[in-house]
C-alpha cells in the first residue's frame, strides 16, 4: 500500500503558503524526487535535505541537524529568532506561564535526565557549540539585554528561597569528588588560558 505525503508545490522556505491551491499529494517517491528537482532547480540546502531525508539516506536526526544547520547559518534568521523570542519573553503573564511549567517539568526525575542527555549531546557537537558562542555573544554586545540580565540576577538573588536551593546544589556537587576534581581542573584550565590571553597582550 502506497503512502502519501503533502507537498508544497511552492515551498515554504521560498514563501510558499499552506493554502490548498499550493499542496498536492504525492507518494513518497515522488515527494523525494519533487525535492531533486527543486534542489537542481534552484539549489536551495533546505530541498537537498529534504530529498535525502525522504530518499532515506539520511535517517530523521540528521534531517533535523542538517535542516537546523542551513536555518541558524543565515544571520536573518538568527535575528528574526532573537527578536521575536525578545518580544514574547517580554509579556509578563507568558513569563509565568513558562516559569511554573518548567518547574513541574524539572519536578520530573525523568524529564530532568532526558533534557540533561539532550543537551549533552548536542553541546558535544562543535557546531552546535559555535552558534550558541554566537547567539550568546550577540545577546551580550546588546546594552538593554545586558541590564535586562543584570535586573533580573539581582531580583532573583535577593530572595532567600532562590538562593538556597543553588546554594544546596553547589554543595551537593562539590562534594561529589569526581565532580570535585573536574572542577578545579577547568578553573585551572580557565586560568592558564587567561593567563595566556594577558601575556599576550602585553
Amino acid at each position: 500500500m502506497a503512502i502519501y505525503h503533502i507537498h508544497h508545490i511552492i515551498p515554504r522556505h521560498m514563501g510558499g503558503s499552506d493554502d490548498p491551491s499550493n499542496l498536492i499529494e504525492l507518494t513518497v517517491e515522488e515527494h523525494a524526487e519533487a525535492h531533486l528537482r527543486l534542489w537542481e532547480e534552484y539549489g536551495s540546502e533546505y530541498d537537498l535535505i529534504a530529498y535525502l531525508g525522504l530518499s532515506k539516506m539520511i535517517d530523521r536526526a540528521e534531517v533535523i541537524q542538517q535542516a537546523m544547520k542551513e536555518f541558524w547559518s543565515n544571520p536573518k534568521n538568527r535575528e528574526r529568532v532573537l527578536a521575536s523570542r525578545a518580544k514574547t519573553y517580554s509579556d509578563p503573564e507568558f513569563r509565568k506561564k513558562k516559569s511554573q511549567s518548567m518547574k513541574e517539568r524539572y519536578q520530573n526525575p525523568e524529564a530532568r535526565k532526558h533534557m540533561s542527555d539532550s543537551l549533552k549531546q548536542t553541546l558535544s557537537l562543535p557546531e552546535a557549540r559555535k552558534r550558541l558562542k554566537d547567539n550568546m555573544t550577540i545577546c551580550w554586545s546588546d546594552s538593554d539585554y545586558r541590564k535586562k540580565q543584570h535586573k533580573s540576577q539581582s531580583i532573583r538573588w535577593s530572595k532567600p528561597e532562590s538562593r538556597k536551593p543553588v546554594s544546596d546544589a553547589q554543595k551537593k556537587s562539590w562534594s561529589d569528588p569526581e565532580n570535585r576534581a573536574r572542577r578545579i581542573e577547568a578553573l585551572k584550565k580557565g586560568r592558564a588560558i587567561a593567563r595566556a590571553k594577558r601575556l599576550q597582550a602585553d
